[in-house]
């Protein structure tokens, strides 16, 4: 997950292409957010970009080798905003992904609780499962709030 993340960042960089707004979609794009504002933090083609993460319901059990926490530590991004990682699983992961995203759509009516409460306690622009089956709110959100 840290290759695909940074070699998407950094070849986006090498097109010289500052995005608007990237939309992500699942678990695997979950460190997109963190890597952005923080290890990429000032890197100034993603100065004005907004990030919007579609959270989908778990499709993987389980949980990754300890040493992933390590290698994302390896970057020096700080441990506040890594911490969730020490248990990376689903519901870290999709936490990471919620705390660093400036909007977040739920994508799956069978989302656990936890996540959706996490979602809402964000207060960050939100879309539900059964809004973001509807095309002129899609547009809404996209227009006014990023």
């Amino acid at each position: 997950m840290i290759f695909f993340t940074k070699g998407v960042v950094e070849t986006v960089k090498k097109l010289n292409w500052s995005p608007d707004i990237i939309h992500l979609h699942g678990w695997f794009t979950a460190l997109f957010p963190l890597y952005l504002k923080t290890y990429f933090g000032d890197e100034p083609l993603f100065a004005d970009s907004k990030i919007l993460s579609s959270i989908y319901e778990p499709n993987f059990q389980g949980v990754f080798s300890d040493k992933f926490y390590e290698k994302v530590s390896f970057d020096k991004i700080e441990d506040k905003h890594t911490n969730e990682l020490k248990t990376a699983d689903y519901s870290a992961l999709t936490k990471i992904a919620i705390k660093h995203s400036d909007g977040i759509i739920m994508s799956s009516e069978n989302l656990p609780e936890a996540v959706i409460e996490e979602i809402k306690q964000s207060k960050k622009p939100q879309l539900n499962f059964a809004e973001s089956k509807d095309e002129e709110i899609y547009i809404k959100f996209y227009s006014k709030k990023f």
